[in-house]
């Protein structure tokens, strides 16, 4: 549940500022993305978002590794 609650503060604060074509949970297997939240254009992804809950630093280090491994190694445009 924390990241879903991050998710939507995150797309909240994008709102706010004005986004739109704001998207949440897409996942692309064929092109290996799997994004949390994003900001589509006509097809096109203007920003993406993977978010993650951690709880120590050795955490981060933990949640980058398994982000730049496994969630976004597509195109993002």
């Amino acid at each position: 549940m924390p990241t879903a609650h991050q998710a939507m503060e995150h797309a909240a604060e994008l709102q706010a500022r004005g986004m739109k074509g704001i998207e949440f949970e897409v996942k692309i297997p064929g092109e290996n993305l799997d994004l949390d939240v994003l900001i589509g254009n006509d097809g096109h992804i203007d920003y993406a978002a993977q978010l993650k809950d951690v709880d120590t630093v050795g955490g981060i280090k933990s949640a980058v590794k398994k982000i730049s491994n496994k969630q976004l190694l597509g195109a993002l445009g």
